[in-house]
């Protein structure tokens, strides 16, 4: 399959008509793993984000550990909010991280 024809599955589960799929939930440790969840998603296996979460996702899905799958370009989500209070972000090796700041409940 030439690369110019490769097209990303659409699983309707994360369309706009459908409520959003569940995320990966679980530890990602290093890049490889990202990869691995990347591709994933590619494949279908895990969903893709395909639109921003409305409130009643963002209080359902949103959870320690959940692991969502988003393109830019696919998406238009150009920076991830959830409605909670993040830390200010810290680069750890390839990764962006924040913390929830549970003191101040939801944002």
């Amino acid at each position: 399959m030439s690369r110019a024809n490769f097209q990303l599955p659409n699983p309707l589960s994360t369309s706009p008509e459908y409520p959003a799929a569940e995320p990966f939930v679980g530890a990602v440790d290093n890049t490889v793993e990202a990869f691995h969840l990347v591709y994933a998603s590619c494949l279908g296996v895990i969903p893709r984000i395909l639109r921003r979460l409305n409130d009643a996702e963002r209080k359902q899905l949103v959870v320690s550990g959940a692991v969502f799958v988003f393109s830019v370009q696919e998406s238009q989500i150009k920076r991830w909010t959830d409605g909670k209070v993040w830390s200010p972000s810290r680069i750890d090796g390839n990764f962006l991280v924040r913390v929830l700041d549970v003191g101040c409940g939801q944002g």
